[in-house]
Order: C-alpha cells, then structure tokens, then sequence
C-alpha cells in the first residue's frame, strides 16, 4: 500500500525533488499544521517540529488535529498526523520555547528551509535572526486580526530579508508588516494607508509599512 501513495500526484510533479528536504516547522498550530500536512501530502520525509504547548479544545476546529488528540502535545499530535498519512516520514520534535532553546541555530543550520509559524513577536525575531545568521531560507506567513487579510513573504540567503548594512540581524523586514497600534506605526516607518479585500468581507483599511528598496521580499 506504501508504494501507492503518491500514485495520483507523481504524474502531476516529480516527488523525488524534495526527498532530501528537511523542513523546521517552527510553531504548530493550525498554521504551521496545515503547512506540515501539505507538505507531507507533497512528498517531504524530513520535519523538525517545534512548538511548546498543548492542543486544547478551541484549537481543534481549525487545528489538522481532531478531537482525539486534546490534551496532548501539538508536536506529538502533529507528528502522529503526519506519519498517518505516510508511515516512512521522520519527525523530530522540539517541545521546547524556542526563545530559550540553546540548539536553535544548530537546528536551524541543518534544514533546507523554515517555516515560521509562531504567533508572536519574540519568537519571530529570534527564528529571523537564527536564519539570516546560518543562511538558511525561511518563510513567514501570518493572519491579520479577526481574518480580513494576512500575508506571507520569503527570506533567501543573499537576496533580500535584511538590510545591507544590518544583515546579522534581519529583522527590518518585520518592520514593514502590518501593525495594529498607532504606537507601533509611530515608531516604525510610515505607515501607508491601503486597503484589503477578502472574499465575502467588506473592504477595510489596513496600516501597512513600505518596503525599504533592499528589503522587498
């Protein structure tokens, strides 16, 4: 049955092009999830996964985890769903907050790309900074509150994500995200006014950021 699996989509792409992709999933919850199964539908093998909570009941709705796995770990639950789908696929999990995690960079340094999925600041900067600092691609998706937008942009070694001149860090490229407080607009660049449309939902205005011309994703 193993050998079946990819039976529909192996004409549509070559799978083999990715079975040496190791993917970081950083953050596992109903972005990072969906990421992670989609991926393993696509014929990647290889996933770190790093979150450092429980998957609790208001999670589920959204969550690729279904009732059956509350109570436990996002990493382990996330883990179990992707082997479901593909018994030969190689997890290792990180239930660990990555802002103390003193392997980060090592962890980081040995996958192909990241996807950071975390849900707040901190975090995000610091898996920003680990990326730039050992090369390694990430990408970065995030939903606007209540759901009327959101965006994702790509960082790759050598072609954009930071600054020239502050390339350690990387960090002006979430300057130019959204933002949600008039205090946070202030101190950041200046905002620009535009609007954002998503199907089935009135147009609303967002504060968004320019992007410097050597930090465009």
């Amino acid at each position: 049955m193993e050998g079946k699996l990819f039976a529909r989509i192996a004409p549509l792409f070559d799978i083999g092009v990715m079975a040496t992709a190791r993917v970081f999933i950083a953050g596992c919850g109903s972005g990072g999830g969906s990421v992670a199964l989609q991926l393993a539908m696509s014929g990647i093998v290889d996933f770190a996964l790093a979150d450092h909570e429980a998957l609790e009941p208001e999670n589920v709705i959204r969550h690729v985890c279904g009732l059956r796995y509350v109570g436990q770990r996002k990493v382990d639950a996330l883990a179990d769903v992707l082997r479901d789908r593909n018994p030969k696929i190689n997890v290792t999990t990180l239930d660990t907050d990555l802002l103390r995690y003193d392997g980060l960079d090592d962890e980081v340094a040995s996958s192909t790309v990241v996807v950071l999925a975390t849900d707040n600041e901190p975090s995000r900067y610091r898996i920003n900074e680990s990326c730039v600092k050992t090369g390694t691609p990430f990408v970065v998706g995030r939903v606007f509150t209540r759901g009327i937008g959101g965006e994702v942009f790509a960082f790759r070694p050598g072609s954009g994500g930071g600054t020239s001149s502050n390339q350690t860090i990387g960090t002006a490229s979430w300057r130019t995200l959204a933002v949600e407080s008039s205090a946070a607009a202030v101190a950041m660049e200046t905002p620009v006014t535009t609007a954002v449309a998503t199907p089935g939902l009135p147009r609303a205005n967002s504060s968004r950021h320019r992007f410097p011309e050597d930090c465009r994703p």
